[in-house]
């Protein structure tokens, strides 16, 4: 799936390079070529390891780089997929834990029930006693 969505990146990255030649783009820079290679390793271990230390770099060696801010794309919509990620983690293990929560308080207050139920019957058994000894004692 995450690979999925890394080649989804790419290939939305990459697509605006031929735009690029329209907007005085014609003429690459020398180090064009290095940022693009460093693009293209830095997205494959992100893919592979997730380890974002390429295009970190990428970012940090080639600032005017169109491929910077490519890699800055894909820094960032891999933030925000680890943070969904965290996210539905979180989700997962609040539904795990919730319902042991609902039977933990469920049992609490069953055993508050019983002891009351155990306290009215001792009550009703002694109401049971003083009638019997209120007959009694009518003449």
């Amino acid at each position: 799936m995450k690979k999925l969505i890394a080649l989804c990146f790419m290939v939305l990255l990459s697509a605006c390079t031929p735009f690029m030649h329209h907007f005085g783009g014609d003429r690459a820079p020398a180090a064009e070529p290095a940022a693009r290679r460093l693009f293209a390793q830095g997205l494959d271990r992100m893919i592979r390891h997730q380890d974002p230390r390429q295009l970190r770099q990428l970012k940090d060696s080639y600032p005017a780089s169109p491929w910077a801010e490519r890699a800055d794309a894909v820094l960032i919509w891999n933030a925000r997929i680890k943070h969904q990620q965290q996210q539905l983690d979180q989700l997962s293990s609040d539904r795990q834990t919730a319902p042991m929560q609902e039977r933990d308080r469920c049992l609490a207050e069953n055993q508050r029930l019983r002891k009351e139920l155990g306290i009215s019957n001792k009550r009703l058994e002694a109401l049971r006693e003083l009638t019997i000894e209120l007959e009694l004692k009518q003449p």
